[in-house]
């Protein structure tokens, strides 16, 4: 989490306090829903360690693909309304909403929905024995979103849009642990992207098609009717 700190101080230093209490707020709910993700994984990390000890290779793979699935599922529930309705319920908590509050909270949103997804991994990779060379491959790929947010932001950047380059690196660093796991444990990333990628962007295009569909009801149009009425309140 250094990239997030680095961030926070870039943020002050090159926008000030007004774009900090924005990135403070979206980082509040992002660590608020993140805490559901972290008690269910609490619970799943022992069977990883157990399966990874006795050599169950086939039971350890089967409780990374459920886990992975899962969290991001049970992550996924939660963010897209909020994503959706972030205006209202920041209007709700805070009562008047700042500048870049509702960006920065989507924002760190989505960074969260995809940190997850390293957890199942990361154990995997840390129960055999390959810390050092984990940390040493992830934590220094994932720092050079520092120097590149600099560079972005030297060049104009909004200072919401510096997220999207944390965002993206974690990404790619996902893609290094799949790697790393097949390097370490044989587990190939075809199957990973089978067996949790593809359901998991299935699931996405679902739901995201349901919203985009729901827009165009008039039913849709009372509950915006009555969101308003409660913006003026």
């Amino acid at each position: 989490m250094a990239n997030v700190h680095g961030i926070n101080i870039l943020l002050n230093i090159f926008f000030g306090p007004i774009v900090n209490a924005a990135y403070a707020i979206g980082n509040q709910i992002s660590y608020a829903v993140n805490s559901f993700a972290v008690n269910f994984f609490t619970a799943v990390k022992p069977g990883l360690i157990k399966s990874y000890a006795s050599k169950d290779t086939k039971k350890m793979f089967s409780i990374l693909e459920l886990s992975s699935k899962f969290s991001f599922f049970l992550l996924f529930i939660m963010i897209l309304p909020l994503c959706l309705e972030i205006d209202l319920v920041l209007k709700i908590w805070l009562g008047k909403v700042g500048v870049y509050m509702e960006e920065f909270s989507i924002l760190m949103l989505l960074y969260i929905l995809i940190l997850n997804m390293n957890n199942p991994i990361t154990t995997i990779i840390q129960a055999a024995g390959k810390v050092k060379l984990y940390h040493s491959i992830i934590d220094s790929f994932t720092l050079l979103s520092i120097p590149l947010i600099i560079v972005a932001i030297k060049l104009g950047i909004e200072s919401w849009k510096v997220f999207f380059i944390n965002i993206f690196i974690f990404v790619i660093a996902h893609i290094i642990r799949m790697q790393l796991l097949e390097y370490v444990t044989g587990y190939s990333k075809k199957v990973y992207f089978k067996k949790v990628l593809l359901p998991i962007g299935k699931l996405v295009i679902f739901s995201i098609s349901i919203c985009l569909a729901l827009k165009l009801l008039p039913l849709y149009g009372m509950f915006s009717g009555w969101k308003v009425h409660i913006k003026s309140v």
